[in-house]
């Protein structure tokens, strides 16, 4: 009698349990891939989260920074007009006149996360598609909305001028007294004076005054263009949204 019943059979009794079995590990490796995505996205999340944080808190920094620099920048320009009287703090002076030259208002944006999702391919692993779109185009225009207007060409014959008329240990001296403190005073300096003469050459400088009213002239235009002062309220709406997608996402 032959066997081709008989192994007939026995292919019809495997078959199914070598589908099912092909099944199951199939099954079983998209578990694993969907837990390891799952994982993937977490620990991308909370990377979103902090580097949403960060560009925030640079964006406000930068508002701040901005606004004391303008304090800065007309209290000076008050004296050089003659609308203040000589300033008792010949340092503080100095001091707000060498603010104005410094700063740096594009606020810097942390952006490891996502540069890293697009770079590895792992954008997927996202599931909140709204996010995904909402990520793509904030990154894609951070820049642009960061720095409407650049003037920093404007700035730099001031910033020469005013570094060119005080001495490195001034400047270091007003670094490391003067940093923080209110338009036209040092408080903190507790030595000898005689910065009365630099101040003067300073107020008798035939570039200063000019140069000093286009750095302001530029900053009002940075303001009243989108830039910082208000400027960057629509991208702390945009950042503080996507920090409740991610929040969401990952509760």
């Amino acid at each position: 009698m032959s066997d081709k019943p008989q192994r007939w059979k026995r292919i019809f009794v495997e078959l199914p349990v070598i589908i099912v079995g092909v099944l199951i590990a199939l099954g079983v490796d998209q578990w694993r891939s969907s837990q390891e995505d799952r994982r993937l996205e977490a620990d991308y999340l909370v990377r979103l989260e902090a580097d949403l944080t960060e560009t925030r808190e640079a964006v406000l920094s930068t508002i701040e920074d901005f606004a004391e620099l303008v304090a800065h920048g007309s209290a000076v320009a008050h004296v050089l007009n003659e609308d203040t009287p000589f300033p008792d703090d010949s340092l503080g002076f100095l001091a707000s006149a060498l603010q104005v030259s410094r700063g740096n208002y594009d606020p810097a944006v942390s952006r490891g996360a996502y540069d890293d999702l697009i770079s590895t391919g792992n954008l997927r692993v996202l599931e909140n598609e709204e996010l995904r779109y909402e990520l793509s185009s904030f990154y894609g225009s951070i820049d642009h909305l960061l720095s409407p207007v650049d003037y920093s060409a404007d700035k730099i014959p001031y910033r020469f001028t005013i570094r060119g008329l005080l001495s490195l240990e001034t400047q270091l001296l007003i670094r490391a007294n003067c940093d923080g403190a209110e338009p036209l005073l040092c408080p903190d300096y507790e030595g000898p004076g005689g910065y009365r003469a630099v101040v003067e050459a300073i107020i008798k400088s035939p570039n200063i005054r000019p140069e000093l009213t286009v750095t302001l002239q530029g900053m009002a235009i940075r303001s009243l263009t989108g830039g910082v002062t208000g400027g960057f309220a629509p991208v702390l709406e945009r950042i503080d949204s996507l920090l409740g997608m991610v929040r969401t996402s990952t509760g």
